[in-house]
């Protein structure tokens, strides 16, 4: 079981293998957000173990 961290405080529990499947089951855009494991920025194709906390993150842009 992997635990999602979202920054408005929302904490859920996945049973994803890959960050791919994080992105399709809360049906984010891999544009819109990234994901992180500790310090280290994980693609769509990272693999995730048991015990694993990451955090979706929005991108914030400006101009």
């Amino acid at each position: 079981m992997v635990t999602v961290k979202f920054v408005n405080g929302k904490i859920e529990k996945c049973e994803c293998k890959t960050v791919k499947q994080i992105f399709e089951r809360y049906n984010l855009k891999e544009n819109s957000v990234i994901i992180t494991r500790g310090d280290e920025l994980l693609t769509e194709d990272d693999k995730l173990k048991d015990g694993d906390t990451v955090k979706v993150i929005p991108v914030v842009s400006g101009g």
